[in-house]
C-alpha cells in the first residue's frame, strides 16, 4: 500500500512538473555609464554586442562573459546595426540622423542620412541581404507625422521617399524596422500596420489588428515568416492608471494570425509603459520579454517577465529574475549558438533610484547545442499576398527539382507551374491559358524530399 502510494505521489509530480522548463542563468553586470536605454544586437558570425557607453560590449563565450571591445565616442549612440560585411553601424538624432561606422579598425568620419527639411524622429533602421542599409523616420508632413525611409547601397544613399499615405491627414508613428529571412525589409507603425520590400516595390499597407496598441516590434522567423508584438492599454479603470496587455500575432507568409494576449502586464502609472520585445530561436519558438508591474496600486518597481511560444500558444509569464529594485526597459536577442539573451536596465546597485547599470541574463533551451544554422536548410516557399487576381511565389534554400501545383477547391488541379528560378508567378490561368473562376485555390510545392501546401483566394 505504501509503495503504491509513494508511486501516485511520484506520478502527480510528474504530470505537474513543467516539461523543458526553462532556467535563466545568474545575471551578470554590464560596467557602463548611467543607462537604461539598451539595445542588443547579433553580428553575422552569431555574437551577441550591448552597448554599454563608453564600449560596446560583445559576449563570444561562457569563460570570459561580456566584453568591453570597441570604444564609443558618443554617449548619444542608439541600437547598433551589422551590414552583411559584419560592418557595424550606429544611429543617431540630434538636429538630424546622423550615423557612423566601425569597420574593424577604425570609426568612419560622422555622416547624415538624406532625409526631408523638416522635423525628423524616432530613426530606426536595419541591413538587407544585398548589403544595402535601410533608414526609416517620422518626418512632420503638413502637421502630421508620416514615416519615410532611405536606403544606403554601393557606397551611397538615394533620396529620401515617404512610405506611408502622405494624404492620410493621420499621424502614422513608427516603431520597428526588421528583415526576414527571405531579404525582405519590414517596417511596423501605429496604428499597428506593416509593409515590407520584396526587392522591387513596397508590398501593400496590411492591418496586423484593429484593436489600438502601442510599442510595435517585429522579429522574423526562419522560414520566411514574421512575428509582431505589441502593448495594448486600458485606460477606462482610471486616467491615472493604465491596465497594460501584451499581445502577439504570426504572419505565415500569406496572412497575420488572431491576436494572443501574451500576458496582463500590470497597472502602470500614466507615462509608463511595459516596453515588450519579442525574438525567435533556433528551433521557431518566439519568446517575448516586457516589464511586469509587480506593486498596487500601480507599478513603482517591476520585474523582468517573459514567456514563449513554442507552437502551442504562449507559456504562462514567469520572472527573468527576481529582484526589489526596479527593473526597466528590457530588450531580447538569440545568438549562435542558441542563447535566448534577455538585458534590462536596473538602479540594483545604484547610489540613488535614478543610478542605473545594464544587466543580462540567458537561457539556453534544451535541444539547443549546436550553432543554429543547418547543414542543409530546409526549402521555403512564401506568396506575395493571400487574396488577388495573379500571385508571386518566392522559393529559397532549393537543392533539389522542385514544381509548384496548383489545385481548386474541388481537388481537381489546374496548373503545374515549373520552378526555374527563385520567383514564379502565377496569373490565374489553367494550363490552356483560360481564366479561373474566383474562389479558394491550393498551392503544392513540391521537391524531392519535401512538400508544403498554402491556401489563397482568386478574385477576378
Amino acid at each position: 500500500m505504501k509503495s503504491r502510494l509513494v508511486l501516485g505521489l511520484l506520478l502527480i509530480f510528474w504530470l505537474y512538473t513543467p516539461v523543458n522548463a526553462v532556467e535563466w542563468f545568474e545575471p551578470e553586470k554590464i560596467p557602463c555609464e548611467n543607462r537604461f536605454l539598451i539595445n542588443l544586437a547579433v553580428d553575422n558570425t552569431g555574437v551577441c554586442w550591448c552597448e554599454g557607453w563608453p564600449w560596446m560590449y560583445s559576449y563570444r563565450n561562457d569563460e570570459q562573459g561580456w566584453q568591453p571591445e570597441i570604444e564609443l565616442d558618443s554617449i548619444h549612440w542608439g541600437t547598433p546595426c551589422f551590414d552583411k560585411s559584419n560592418v557595424l553601424w550606429l544611429l543617431r538624432e540630434n538636429s538630424d540622423i546622423s550615423y557612423t561606422r566601425y569597420n574593424g579598425q577604425t570609426w568612419s568620419e560622422v555622416d547624415s542620412v538624406p532625409v526631408y527639411p523638416s522635423w525628423n524622429s524616432r530613426a530606426t533602421y536595419t541591413a538587407d541581404s544585398s548589403g544595402g542599409v535601410w533608414v526609416a523616420w517620422n518626418t512632420d508632413w503638413w502637421f502630421y507625422w508620416v514615416v519615410a525611409y532611405n536606403r544606403y547601397s554601393n557606397g551611397s544613399w538615394d533620396e529620401p521617399r515617404p512610405l506611408t499615405d502622405t494624404m492620410n491627414l493621420k499621424d502614422d508613428r513608427l516603431y520597428s524596422m526588421s528583415t526576414d529571412a527571405l531579404g525582405r525589409v519590414w517596417v511596423g507603425w501605429y496604428p499597428l500596420a506593416v509593409s515590407y520590400y520584396d526587392g522591387n516595390d513596397w508590398s501593400e499597407k496590411e492591418i496586423i489588428s484593429t484593436v489600438a496598441g502601442t510599442e510595435l516590434d517585429l522579429s522574423p522567423d526562419r522560414e520566411g515568416g514574421m512575428w509582431a508584438l505589441w502593448d495594448r492599454v486600458d485606460t477606462t479603470a482610471s486616467p491615472l492608471v493604465w491596465r497594460y496587455y501584451i499581445l502577439a500575432s504570426h504572419w505565415n507568409g500569406m496572412i497575420w494570425s488572431h491576436p494572443d494576449t501574451v500576458a496582463f502586464t500590470g497597472r502602470f502609472a500614466q507615462g509608463a509603459k511595459p516596453y515588450g520585445n519579442i525574438a525567435v530561436d533556433a528551433e521557431g519558438n518566439a519568446w517575448a520579454v516586457w516589464r511586469q508591474a509587480i506593486t498596487e496600486p500601480y507599478d513603482v518597481y517591476g520585474d523582468i517577465y517573459y514567456s514563449v511560444n513554442t507552437g502551442s500558444g504562449w507559456s504562462e509569464p514567469a520572472p527573468v529574475n527576481e529582484h526589489p529594485a526596479k527593473d526597466i526597459i528590457p530588450d531580447i536577442a538569440v545568438d549562435g549558438e542558441g542563447r535566448v539573451w534577455c538585458v534590462w536596465g536596473s538602479n540594483r546597485e545604484g547610489e540613488d533610484e535614478y543610478d542605473y547599470s545594464i544587466w543580462a541574463s540567458y537561457t539556453k533551451p534544451s535541444g539547443v547545442e549546436e550553432p543554429v544554422t543547418p547543414a542543409t536548410p530546409q526549402p521555403i516557399l512564401t506568396v506575395d499576398k493571400g487574396i488577388g487576381s495573379s500571385f508571386t511565389f518566392r522559393v529559397s534554400n532549393l537543392n533539389s527539382p522542385a514544381q509548384i501545383s496548383i489545385y481548386d477547391a474541388s481537388g481537381k488541379k489546374v496548373r503545374i507551374l515549373p520552378v526555374n528560378s527563385d520567383v514564379v508567378t502565377w496569373d490565374g490561368r489553367d494550363k490552356h491559358g483560360v481564366k479561373q473562376a474566383s474562389g479558394v485555390y491550393f498551392v503544392r510545392f513540391t521537391t524531392n524530399e519535401y512538400q508544403t501546401s498554402r491556401k489563397m483566394v482568386l478574385v477576378k
